[in-house]
């Protein structure tokens, strides 16, 4: 075998090994982030490298072979650093490791035991057996999980820190960003992922525990049959009663580690009884390798189980055997899907399309079949719309309906229905940054000529950048984009100048921003260190020359001092400091005052433009400042966009609103006209 083989390389060169080696640096960053955990290094020296504060170092190697004696004598002598913490990780270990592997965990746990001699001479014999030093042994830790099952692994041990910390969080969104970050940023150029980078994600993505139950009539078809499920156990299993109502409980409010583990004891004392929800919560949780073993040890599978069956098949991207189970229970409308989604998958389209169009002819009154008929017939046939009306007419609320109806008529030029599609997408499933939306929403909007389109354009720039492996682009380099519709072919060309993005669409130039020039905001009012002051040293006067001053006349002044504002929050210095060298070297700024850690400019009313675009739940703010567009994306409106449009509605000392600039250690704030700002309800 040579030294530069895919085993010996860890699956450097494919697929499998770089998602084993990513999911493997996520498990153990969350094993040791409560450790003093400094950052994780990639691709630097080890597979990956976690530093701690305490100046110690735990090396990492990982590989997609079973460790054996051999390979682990040989990775010792390759990797091994005396006097650092060793982990070498595997696609799993043989008996022999295992054994080791367990005489060493006896004699670390009998150190404070009568029996320790014995465990460490068991242990010392174990390894003079196989030519090993004892003292390396004890320095190293081997785990083993491979390419099938590591995304599940991860998404526990992301969980698991959770519930320790007594939080809940989108364990897939924080593991998809995570490895997004890694595969992409980290690991082709070495890169360092912080602890506060790690703990930013986890906040990105944390959840309210305290979910709203709601009635049946919103849970998917699996999930309503699995209540039902333990409702009828509720009824036959006395004794385990309450138990089964926090399983309940659980599955309800999407909890779904948490009922696993709440059902896991009794799956291992009655294993008929609760297999089905029990295959169904693995499923939940990403374990379709457990899944599948713990059905495969049945001589017979059928109703909720067979099912379960298929999913985690059709999970683990084994779409031939999703075929050949299928088959034998073609009456099922849910496996009936997962056939024909294989067939699609393994290039059948024929076979999925005959799949897919006998689900509508048997179930008529359910939506999913009819919206993977309108996706085969997408651009190439009328047939197409037809079936996504459908859907929508059965199920109103379903968010990738409208996606998909989206997506037909911006190829057709229907611009206007596009927009309104991409938008009821967005209001139905919170998702407001997919990649792929922004920049349709981006092109629908250029071609009505309406300036929103910068609003999606900067977000979609920022995802596509970030996500397509264009982190490295070198100055003055361009890329080409070239969008077809059924009439209109888009042109577009993004080209790095001076750290400063320019998109130009057919053959025009259209915007300019600083790269990840994207953040979030929020609204509300804000009383500025200067008028504040003007209004303290009024109440002082006022106080000296022994006029009464009480305390409603004194919140009347700050209340006076306060105006409109909208907030534009960054991450970094860097990105912040940018912003504002851009918005200097327009020449529209003149500096009013300057208080420590805060600047004030006041800008001419020709020279700003302020779009409030209220949407159901978010609101978007584009401010146009001489031709430079600062984008505000409000994911939440609620007490501060209501104290915002009081104070926009009411008269004050002042008809002033401000824009803040706000970086970590400073802000610069934009004083302009209130008559600048144009609201736009949705």
């Amino acid at each position: 075998m040579s030294i530069f083989s895919k085993e010996n390389l860890g699956g450097m060169i494919s697929s499998k090994g770089f998602k084993q080696q990513d999911c493997a640096a996520i498990v153990y960053m969350f094993r040791y982030l409560d450790e003093k955990m400094k950052c994780v290094t990639f691709e630097h020296v080890e597979d990956f490298t976690i530093d701690f504060e305490d100046e110690k170092r735990l090396f990492a190697q990982v590989k997609v072979n079973t460790i054996d004696m051999k390979f682990l004598k040989n990775m010792i002598e390759d990797y091994y650093r005396p006097g650092e913490l060793n982990l070498f990780i595997g696609s799993g270990l043989d008996d022999k490791v295992r054994n080791l592997l367990m005489k060493k965990r006896k004699y670390e746990e009998s150190k404070t035991l009568l029996r320790h001699q014995e465990a460490e001479t068991d242990f010392t014999e174990e390894c003079k057996k196989y030519g090993l030093v004892l003292e390396e042994i004890n320095e190293i830790k081997v785990d083993a999980f491979d390419s099938f099952n590591c995304v599940s692994i991860a998404k526990n041990e992301i969980n698991e820190w959770a519930d320790k910390h007594c939080i809940f969080v989108d364990s897939q969104r924080i593991l998809e960003e995570l490895i997004a970050k890694i595969s992409l940023d980290l690991r082709p150029y070495g890169g360092v992922m912080s602890k506060e980078d790690i703990i930013e994600c986890i906040c990105r993505h944390k959840k309210s525990k305290i979910v709203s139950l709601n009635d049946g009539s919103s849970f998917d078809e699996s999930k309503k049959n699995i209540i039902k499920e333990l409702e009828r156990l509720m009824k036959k299993m006395h004794r385990e009663y309450d138990l089964l109502n926090v399983v309940k409980f659980e599955i309800e409010a999407d909890c779904y580690l948490e009922a696993l583990n709440s059902i896991s004891g009794l799956y291992e004392a009655y294993h008929t009884e609760y297999k089905n929800v029990y295959v169904w919560l693995l499923n939940m949780n990403g374990q379709h390798a457990m899944c599948c073993e713990v059905i495969e040890t049945d001589d017979v599978i059928e109703g909720i189980v067979a099912l379960e069956y298929i999913k985690a098949l059709y999970g683990m991207e084994r779409y031939s055997e999703v075929i050949k189970v299928a088959k034998g229970f073609s009456e099922n409308y849910d496996v009936m899907l997962y056939l024909g989604r294989s067939y699609m998958r393994i290039g059948q389209k024929h076979e999925a399309v005959t799949v897919f169009e006998m689900c509508v002819k048997e179930y008529p009154r359910k939506a999913e079949a009819y919206r993977e008929l309108s996706e085969i017939y997408q651009f190439v046939s009328d047939k197409s719309m037809e079936y996504i009306n459908q859907a929508i007419k059965i199920e109103p609320q379903n968010a990738s309906s409208y996606l998909q109806k989206g997506k037909l008529k911006r190829f057709k030029e229907r611009y206007e229905d596009a927009v309104r599609c991409y938008e009821k997408y967005m209001e139905l499933s919170g998702d407001y940054q997919n990649e792929f939306v922004l920049r349709e929403l981006a092109i629908s909007l250029f071609y009505l000529g309406n300036q929103e389109f910068s609003i999606y354009c900067s977000r979609w720039i920022d995802r596509f950048i970030n996500h397509q492996k264009m982190n490295e682009l070198l100055q003055g380099e361009k890329i080409a984009i070239c969008d077809i519709g059924c009439n209109v072919t888009t042109f577009m060309e993004l080209e790095i100048e001076n750290d400063m993005i320019k998109l130009s669409v057919n053959g025009a130039d259209i915007l300019k921003l600083h790269r990840q020039e994207y953040s979030t905001g929020c609204i509300g009012t804000y009383v500025s260190p200067y008028n504040y002051f003007l209004f303290s040293a009024e109440l002082e006067m006022m106080r000296k020359i022994g006029e009464e001053v009480d305390i409603d006349d004194a919140e009347s002044a700050i209340e006076d001092a306060s105006v409109p504002a909208l907030f534009k929050v960054f991450s970094d210095n860097e990105t912040y400091n940018k912003t504002i060298e851009a918005l200097l070297e327009l020449d529209v700024l003149h500096i009013n005052h300057k208080n420590e850690g805060c600047v004030e400019y006041i800008i001419d009313d020709k020279d700003i433009e302020v779009k409030l675009i209220k949407k159901k739940n978010s609101l978007d703010g584009i401010v146009n400042v001489g031709g430079y567009i600062v984008d505000i994306y409000i994911p939440n409106v609620g007490e501060g966009y209501q104290e915002f449009m009081r104070k926009y509605d009411s008269k004050s000392a002042y008809d002033e609103a401000v824009l803040l600039l706000v970086s970590p250690v400073e802000v610069t704030q934009i004083t302009f006209m209130k008559n600048n700002i144009c609201k736009i309800e949705r």
